[in-house]
């Protein structure tokens, strides 16, 4: 498998499968976002208001990340990333938006241990 600069997600929500292209983060937005992640799952669960600031922080990302965006209705036009990013009700869509964007945007540890990248060895001396 190659690299691919940009993903498709499917969102599930209020009943329609929303459609997002989206690239990978660039280093400088994961390094942007990285201090505002949950250290921990109980941190994710308890800490609504690093939540919160975590997905404000996803909201100044998101527009320069997403391609494109299709598949719910919006005051009779198609949904737009500055409609998720700024509307409360499409909060779940944000987070898991930013999830996928946030997995795929670095290669998973069994993917780095099966390529055929060197590996550095410890020196003996």
């Amino acid at each position: 498998m190659g690299f691919t600069t940009t993903v498709l997600k499917e969102i599930d929500f209020d009943g329609h499968t929303i459609r997002v292209v989206h690239r990978r983060l660039k280093r400088k937005e994961a390094i942007k976002l990285a201090p505002h992640l949950p250290q921990s799952e109980e941190e994710a669960k308890d800490g609504l208001l690093e939540n919160l600031v975590l997905l404000d922080k996803v909201a100044e990302v998101m527009p320069d990340v997403v391609v494109s965006i299709s598949g719910y209705d919006v005051d009779g036009r198609d949904i737009t990333i500055q409609d998720v990013c700024e509307e409360a009700f499409f909060t779940p869509v944000l987070g898991q938006l930013f999830q996928s964007v946030w997995s795929n945007s670095f290669v998973k540890a069994d993917e780095a241990k099966n390529s055929n990248a060197p590996q550095a060895e410890a020196s003996g001396g």
